[in-house]
């Protein structure tokens, strides 16, 4: 079987660069972004070996790994590991149920 693809939705791509925004602006330290990134992208890779690792989620078909305080929403199909939503579980969960409409 070929390798998975990882592809990140837009969604996925822009809850992400938030994260990191945020960090910036608080902190005023690039380095904490990149070693979040380095954390997320090893959670990843992880998932990408292992893809049933995640738990269930209420979502149809998306499974979700915590890496707290973030949750990386994911699916699976034949060949691409999709990426739906890097979320910080801080933020309010009505916030969650109207970024994951499946």
């Amino acid at each position: 079987m070929a390798q998975r693809k990882i592809v990140w939705t837009k969604t996925a791509e822009d809850s992400f660069k938030e994260i990191l925004e945020y960090y910036l602006m608080v902190t005023g330290n690039e380095k904490l972004g990149i070693s979040l990134t380095e954390k997320i992208n090893k959670q990843i890779i992880n998932v990408k070996s292992f893809t049933l690792l995640g738990k269930i989620t209420q979502f149809s078909n998306i499974r979700v790994i915590i890496h707290p305080p973030y949750e990386i929403f994911y699916h699976i199909s034949e060949n691409k590991l999709i990426i739906e939503l890097i979320w910080d579980s801080r933020r309010n969960p009505d916030d969650l149920k109207k970024l994951l409409r499946y």
